[in-house]
């Protein structure tokens, strides 16, 4: 089935649009294209410039490239891919009912007028990656949300390559997701606020006054902002950005969206309604680039073994009180 286009013009979605700071983009993102392209082409392939090229503005510009540098990102290799997942025996799958009703309820997550036959043929297919991957993986279990990973990939790079691509994903970045429980997800969740503590106490403090928790960057985490965002090129460029980085990428930028939004948190009713439902509408006019460079420099500053320290410090002393 041909891929989508509709949504990829080849630009970021904050990209100038005056005449002269248009060329000059158009410029620079030629240049940033014929550098993934020597990258790719080197032998063995430069990955490390891949991901810098993934992280820094802009991302990995087209799907086209996208397809290329994907499998890269996540050590796949395009000539071993298995045979299309088979169709016949996926209702035998334990997951199959749940699986079926998330992806019928994903109109959303396919381009805006976009025949319902090929919409309906990239439901199919998603659901046969989703449930070949399970099959395949049975210590892998299904969480609500994992099909707005899913159908990312499939839009990029097509059922093939997807169902490769997500195999790898859920048994490396998704893996914690992926548990019996959601332990490890909530455990991931509770870097959050020492993120925000550090970088801005007063806005932590207020949060935890509010007693609004974490849950509303649930759907972010587990996701990947693939269900909040509405505008695909936002949804793409973070997974550039994710893929090229340490597992736990997301959870910074879910922190420097709270950040970022620190005066309109301060200016809420201080309690747990007023802030959650705040937080949870997430806008879709946020400043990208900007927020994907903060989380990269939060963290270097505050890497992942730091943060577990203060979590475990802060769950001992949680514990003494009760």
């Amino acid at each position: 089935m041909a891929l989508p286009r509709a949504w990829d013009d080849g630009l970021s979605a904050s990209s100038p649009r005056s005449g002269g700071e248009r060329a000059d983009y158009n410029v620079k993102k030629k240049r940033k294209a014929a550098e993934i392209h020597q990258a790719l082409n080197s032998d063995p392939t430069d990955v490390a410039a891949l991901r810098r090229m993934a992280i820094s503005e802009g991302g990995l510009l087209t799907d086209d490239i996208r397809r290329e540098v994907w499998p890269k990102l996540l050590n796949v290799n395009i000539n071993d891919i298995p045979s299309p997942p088979e169709k016949s025996l996926r209702e035998d799958s334990k997951d199959y009912q749940q699986v079926l009703l998330d992806v019928r309820r994903s109109l959303r997550r396919f381009p805006p007028g976009m025949p319902s036959e090929q919409r309906e043929g990239l439901q199919e297919e998603l659901i046969d990656i989703i449930l070949y991957v399970l099959e395949r993986n049975p210590q892998l279990h299904y969480y609500q949300g994992y099909h707005d990973i899913v159908v990312t990939f499939l839009l990029v790079v097509g059922e093939r390559l997807a169902t490769s691509l997500v195999e790898k994903l859920s048994t490396h970045h998704l893996r914690d997701f992926m548990d019996p429980t959601m332990d490890n997800t909530k455990h991931i969740l509770n870097y959050l606020m020492p993120i925000i503590d550090q970088v801005n106490p007063e806005l932590h403090d207020f949060m935890q006054s509010a007693e609004v928790g974490t849950i509303f960057a649930l759907s972010w985490l587990i996701t990947w902002f693939g269900h909040v965002l509405s505008d695909f090129r936002h949804v793409v460029r973070l997974y550039d950005f994710f893929l090229a980085c340490h597992p736990l990428m997301p959870i910074y930028f879910a922190a420097v969206i709270v950040l970022y939004r620190e005066q309109e948190v301060l200016d809420c009713e201080c309690d747990m309604a007023s802030v959650h439902h705040l937080l949870s509408q997430i806008p879709q006019d946020l400043p990208y680039e900007t927020l994907i460079s903060r989380a990269g420099d939060l963290f270097v500053q505050f890497p992942p073994s730091e943060l577990a320290r203060e979590v475990a410090q802060q769950q001992a002393e949680s514990s003494l009180y009760l």
